[in-house]
């Protein structure tokens, strides 16, 4: 029996989408060659940048999309790239298929790791087209925000979301459609384009999470959902409801005491 479950809610209000995103990031990534523009991508520094890079990879192996330079413009999201890079034990059949083969993963010819604020200043000086992933992912912080500020006013590059957006963040802003975001303190306009490409969410959606519920015998006597929006909170609460659950929607800042 479980006394007390913490559950996440993140995506308790609707499904993940069945896309083809490794497509999708194609077609996208050549719109944006065509027109000689900047491909910018806030994405988490660790395991979403090196997804992506993964799948720019394949793209590129496949002649999917032209051969851009890409350039990872995030300390944190270096050190991991090179751990993923180390540590082929843990990769997964098909990638551990490519190193047998002689493929380099995490290493092509065109990407560029930058550390140094030196090396984040030069991507600016490299002439379009290309590709830069920065963190932080909600474009809260980092230096995701000097290449937001750079590249938005200019209607041929292109933003593209790939993860989860608090409400209130940038990120969130982007997707919503507003025309001008605040970054250090200057109103920048929105002139790029901007897209959100689903299927990289690391969170189950509703379904995952009750096939994940089916798993208990018997229901906790309190679950608590934690890490969503009131709406996805409220959602999956009621969905525990009608189940039986005892479910407990925590005010913001509520002390539970657990015995």
């Amino acid at each position: 029996t479980c006394d007390v479950l913490l559950l996440e809610s993140t995506y308790g209000n609707r499904e993940h989408p069945h896309n083809d995103k490794r497509e999708d990031l194609g077609e996208i990534v050549k719109e944006v060659a065509k027109r000689k523009g900047t491909l910018v991508i806030p994405a988490f520094a660790v395991e979403r940048t090196q997804e992506i890079l993964y799948l720019l990879e394949e793209l590129l192996r496949n002649d999917d999309i032209p051969k851009l330079p890409v350039f990872i413009d995030s300390p944190m999201a270096v050190r991991a790239t090179r751990l993923f890079r180390e540590y082929h034990e843990y990769y997964d059949e098909e990638t551990k298929a490519l190193v047998a083969q002689g493929e380099r993963v995490l290493a092509y010819k065109n990407l560029h790791l930058c550390e140094s604020v030196q090396e984040s200043k030069s991507v600016l000086r490299t002439p379009a087209p290309k590709i830069v992933i920065s963190a932080s992912g909600m474009a809260t912080g980092g230096r995701i925000l000097h290449h937001l500020k750079n590249y938005l006013p200019d209607p041929k590059n292109h933003v593209l979301v790939v993860g989860y957006q608090s409400v209130g963040t940038r990120g969130w802003r982007l997707i919503t459609g507003d025309e001008e975001i605040k970054i250090f303190g200057d109103w920048v306009p929105v002139k790029a384009g901007v897209s959100k490409l689903e299927g990289f969410s690391g969170h189950a959606d509703h379904t995952e999470i009750m096939k994940w519920c089916d798993g208990f015998s018997e229901p906790p006597k309190t679950t608590y959902l934690v890490h969503g929006e009131p709406d996805s909170l409220q959602a999956q609460a009621e969905a525990l409801k009608n189940r039986g659950w005892n479910v407990v929607v925590p005010e913001y800042g509520q002390t539970v005491g657990i015995s």
